[in-house]
Order: structure tokens, then C-alpha cells, then sequence
């Protein structure tokens, strides 16, 4: 199994616990409300915090995923995540963001969706170059999957 599931899942335990709303997304914790957690073992594990309106619909729209026989956690969607590493526009989340159109495709992903969520979040900070990335990378993907 592995580790960094396994830490995921004593996690989500403790957050459920305590009734803390909350779901895994990766690496987009340098700039949001993300709790950023650690492990005895540097197991590093990002959860994001239900504070603004745009992340407690993430959370709502998050679903369960079982990643190992009994070992299920609740993380985002595909659209949500990719959403995130478009605006955060690392080049560690551009490559993310190539292995999500492969791995859904076009006909994978609802990406209406991703346009009406992140158009606005990149509007705010006035950067338009991650859009035209998105699109760069989109006309890559055939048609249809």
C-alpha cells in the first residue's frame, strides 16, 4: 500500500472527526487555504479548508474514491483539479494538467465546467498566458475519447 494513501486516510479520519470540512487536491497549497500536513515519516499531504465560497463547492463537489481495498478518501473532481493547477500555472502543474486531458480526454471531462470555474479565478489576478496554455495543451488531445 502506499504510504502516502494510507497517511491520507488517518487524515481524513481525524478531519471526519472533528466535523472539519475538507478533500485531497495535490500540490495547489502554496497560494489557497490548504492545510498542509506532514507525517512522522515526511509523508507531505495537502488538504484544502472550506473558507471561501469557490472551495466549499470543490468540497461539495468532491466525491468518495477507493484507493485500495478499505482504504477510501474523499478527494476532488478531475474538472476541480484541473481548474487548480491551471491557475496555480506551476510548471509541475502544467505537467499535471497534460496528464489529466490524457488520462479523461475530451469526452472525459466536462469542460464547460472548467472554463466557468477558472475563467473567473484567473480574471481576478489578471493573467491570461495560463488560458492560452490551457488551450495549447487541449488542441493536443483527439477529438474524441
Amino acid at each position: 500500500m502506499n504510504k502516502l494513501v494510507l497517511a491520507a486516510q488517518q487524515v481524513q479520519s481525524v478531519l471526519d472527526g472533528a466535523g472539519i470540512a475538507f478533500c485531497f487536491i495535490g500540490e495547489f497549497a502554496l497560494r489557497y487555504r490548504v492545510l498542509l500536513l506532514k507525517t512522522a515519516d515526511e509523508i507531505g499531504i495537502d488538504a484544502t479548508l472550506s473558507a471561501l465560497p469557490f472551495e466549499a463547492e470543490i468540497i461539495a463537489r468532491s466525491t468518495s474514491f477507493e484507493f485500495a481495498p478499505g482504504v477510501i478518501l474523499r478527494t476532488c473532481s478531475a474538472e476541480d483539479l484541473l481548474v487548480m493547477k491551471i491557475f496555480a500555472g506551476r510548471p509541475i502543474d502544467w505537467r499535471d494538467v497534460e496528464m489529466i486531458l490524457r488520462r479523461y480526454g475530451r469526452g472525459g471531462l466536462d469542460l464547460t465546467a472548467v472554463e466557468a470555474r477558472v475563467m473567473p479565478l484567473l480574471e481576478a489576478k489578471d493573467e491570461r498566458s495560463s488560458w492560452n496554455e490551457y488551450l495549447r495543451l487541449l488542441e493536443t488531445l483527439p477529438m474524441s475519447r
